[in-house]
């Protein structure tokens, strides 16, 4: 395959990211709306609309990642996409990165510390009418024992802890993605990097070659082939070149 006929998947692939941005976008509503207006330990549509959200966006960001990598092919090989010009590049740069910045939104959002406070507050409602209860039934059954108070008590005391142990896990997912952003940038950083360091490379190496024909020229000029000799002429020539302009400077 030539050069010339590599393919560019852009337009499917943003297509499909256009539809799966739309899923998220719904589904972040419905899942916004539930956690707003129900109580999410209780409420099995809460935790529905939860775990829809996240599986869309985990689609999504991997449409999005594969939009990234492709740009990234097309900036590193430039001649083999002669359909895509410079702007159309940045604009399929900006595109990548608005969306995978509004998907970083939403997952933060899922975890944020709102979020945290009104799922830990509906599970402290929850226990509260579920011990309010307990206690209820056990004053229409005349009482319990002291065997049953402290199975109770356990029960409530494993609620909370189970409340605490999801909190610390949201914030340590949280932190995952943290990582997970951070570890991209500097994924880029590098790429950058090493692009500038091939151009600095291929700079070095089309110096080299002059500077060999400018040799190769006064080896003809002066006759010998001695290296040595000929280096030290080209420094003493640019020697009396800096020489030459210190001193009109002084002047």
């Amino acid at each position: 395959m030539s050069k010339s006929s590599m393919v560019d998947p852009w337009i499917t692939m943003k297509e499909l990211c256009v539809v799966q941005n739309s899923e998220v976008e719904v589904a972040y509503q419905d899942w916004n709306d539930a956690l707003q207006h129900t109580n999410t330990e209780t409420n099995k549509l809460y935790k529905k609309k939860r775990k829809q959200l996240s599986t869309k966006l985990d689609n999504a960001n991997k449409i999005a990642g594969q939009m990234e990598l492709a740009v990234r092919a097309i900036s590193r090989s430039r001649g083999q996409f002669p359909n895509v010009d410079d702007d159309d590049l940045q604009n399929r740069k900006g595109y990548v990165a608005h969306t995978q910045e509004r998907l970083r939104e939403i997952s933060t959002a899922m975890r944020s510390q709102r979020t945290r406070d009104k799922v830990g507050a509906d599970k402290r409602a929850a226990l509260t009418t579920s011990t309010s209860t307990d206690a209820s039934f056990n004053q229409r059954q005349g009482g319990t024992n002291d065997n049953t108070d402290f199975m109770q008590r356990n029960m409530d005391e494993q609620k909370e802890i189970r409340g605490q142990q999801d909190e610390i896990l949201d914030n340590m997912s949280a932190g995952v993605d943290t990582l997970n952003t951070m570890a991209k940038e500097i994924n880029t950083n590098l790429d950058e990097e090493q692009q500038l360091l091939a151009q600095f490379e291929l700079e070095m190496e089309e110096a080299q070659a002059k500077m060999n024909v400018v040799l190769r020229s006064m080896a003809k000029l002066l006759n010998t082939k001695n290296t040595c000799q000929l280096w030290l002429i080209v420094f003493l020539i640019v020697t009396i070149g800096i020489l030459s302009i210190f001193v009109f400077w002084i002047d």
